[in-house]
């Protein structure tokens, strides 16, 4: 029954208990395998993805705690790896004002990728916050007429698709990545600094982030839960 549920009413991060503050605490787990050789990079791509998840809820990230999967190497090359991982996780927390709390470390039991940075694999769990003086951002909240919007290009799958073939271009990769390296906390802030002026108005009826799923998918999510909620509602 309690799958059941999840399966109804799927949302990009769980509310876990109110706070004396009257703040609401919300949490959420993400993480992919190495796009790139480059594990500073794949950190902040990782983490960025996973604090993606808050953002959807309309929640500030506080914390988190990594899950690192390092590839069996000399201990001096492993060092150097978590090294720039939690610099690259770090780089995506602290201009958040959100801490790395800590987590843990595994080695893999075969390398089987060359170069071996790509075996450097990264999750997070991430907390975030929703104010007291603040509504928590759902997916089943659709409403006829409403506007979408989307905060930066689609497309990213289908790039780095082609990118196994060799079908992507170097000019076309550069500019999807400077879109994902970019922290969308501020986004986060301006939509709720257009909420605070606009108390009698509901701006942000809906809100996922778009990832595995791709768009369709995701929208599919929204439209099934939000036809759920309204006929409950009904």
């Amino acid at each position: 029954a309690n799958l059941l549920s999840l399966e109804e009413g799927p949302e990009d991060s769980i509310f876990i208990d109110s706070l004396m503050t009257g703040d609401e605490l919300f949490q959420s787990v993400d993480g992919f395998p190495a796009l790139l050789a480059d594990p500073w990079m794949n950190a902040r791509l990782a983490t960025l993805h996973a604090c993606s998840d808050l953002w959807a809820t309309g929640a500030s990230v506080v914390s988190a705690q990594a899950l690192i999967t390092l590839p069996p190497l000399p201990a001096t090359l492993q060092q150097d790896l978590l090294v720039q991982v939690l610099n690259g996780i770090q780089s995506a927390l602290l201009p958040q004002s959100a801490r790395l709390l800590g987590g843990h470390t595994v080695e893999s039991r075969s390398s089987s990728l060359s170069p071996p940075t790509l075996d450097v694999q990264i999750s997070l769990s991430v907390n975030g916050l929703v104010s007291s003086n603040q509504e928590a951002w759902k997916k089943c909240g659709l409403e006829e007429g409403d506007s979408l919007l989307l905060s930066r290009p689609l497309g990213t799958g289908v790039l780095f698709a082609g990118l196994k073939d060799g079908l992507t271009a170097a000019v076309d990769l550069d500019h999807c990545l400077s879109k994902m390296l970019t922290s969308q906390h501020l986004l986060l802030d301006f939509l709720r600094g257009i909420e605070s002026k606009n108390r009698a108005q509901n701006i942000v009826h809906a809100c996922t982030d778009i990832t595995g799923f791709g768009l369709l998918g995701h929208l599919g999510e929204m439209i099934n839960s939000s036809n759920r909620n309204r006929a409950k509602e009904g």
